[in-house]
C-alpha cells in the first residue's frame, strides 16, 4: 500500500501512523510528486493532527528530542525520497529506541545524518545573509 498524503509534515506523521495502525506502507509520496504504481495500491491519507501527534510524542519520548530534529530537518530537504527515508529510519529507531543516534553509518540512519547536516548548512547560511543584507532598502 501506497500512502500518499497533502505534503505537510503533519501529513507524513499521519501516514507513519497509519504505516502502523492500519496497513504497512510500501511508500510514502506527496500527492504532487505521485506517479501510480502497478504493484501497489495507493490510498490519500487526510491529515490528522491528534494522529500526527501521537508519532511526534513517539519519536521525542521513545527515540529521542535529537531524532525528532533530525527527521524534522529530512522533511525540509528537497529530497525526492524523503518520506521514504523517514519511514525506513523510524522503523529502525523505534526498534532501537534510545540507542539509535550512536547508529551513525547504519544504512537506515546515516542518509538522514547527511541530509540533516546539509539542512543545518543551509538555514546557517541563510540566516548569515539575512544577518548582513540591508533591510530598509
Amino acid at each position: 500500500m501506497d500512502y500518499l498524503y497533502d505534503g505537510s509534515f503533519e501529513g507524513l506523521m499521519t501516514c507513519i501512523y497509519y504505516h502502523y495502525k492500519k496497513e504497512k506502507a510500501a511508500g510514502i509520496y506527496e500527492i504532487s510528486c505521485y506517479q501510480q504504481s502497478i504493484v501497489f495500491q495507493s490510498e490519500t491519507v487526510e491529515t490528522d493532527i491528534s494522529k500526527a501527534k501521537i508519532v511526534s510524542d513517539a519519536i521525542n519520548k521513545l527515540i529521542s528530542k535529537e531524532a525528532y530534529i533530525y527527521v524534522y530537518y529530512c522533511y525540509l530537504s528537497n529530497d525526492a525520497d524523503k518520506e521514504n527515508l523517514i519511514m525506513d529510519f523510524l522503523i529502525f529507531a523505534f526498534k532501537y529506541g534510545r540507542k539509535t543516534m550512536n547508529f551513525y553509518t547504519h544504512e537506515k540512519v546515516l542518509p538522514i545524518n547527511e541530509i540533516y547536516k546539509k539542512v543545518a548548512r543551509e538555514e546557517h547560511r541563510v540566516l548569515g545573509i539575512l544577518r548582513f543584507s540591508d533591510i530598509g532598502g
